[in-house]
C-alpha cells in the first residue's frame, strides 16, 4: 500500500475486502504426491511443478499467478 500511495494508485474499498498480504519473505512449499509413480495424471502434474520451479528459480518473479479449469 505504501508503494501504491507513492504512485498515486487508489484501490476501491470493495477490492480491499479480497486483498491478501504479499511479502518478499521466502516461503517454502512441500508437495506430496499420494499416487504411485507411473500414474500418468499425477506424474504429469509433478513434471509441471518441476518445470515451473526451474523457471521460478531462473527468473525469480515477485509474484506467480496460476490458473486451472475445473475439468
Amino acid at each position: 500500500m505504501t508503494l501504491a500511495k507513492k504512485l498515486g494508485i487508489k484501490f476501491p474499498m470493495t477490492l480491499m475486502d479480497y486483498a491478501q498480504l504479499v511479502t518478499a519473505e521466502r516461503k517454502k512449499l512441500l508437495y506430496i504426491n499420494s499416487y504411485h509413480k507411473g500414474y500418468q495424471w499425477s506424474d504429469s502434474i509433478e513434471k509441471g511443478l518441476l518445470k515451473a520451479k526451474a523457471v521460478i528459480e531462473t527468473w525469480q518473479p515477485d509474484i506467480v499467478v496460476t490458473s486451472d479449469d475445473n475439468d
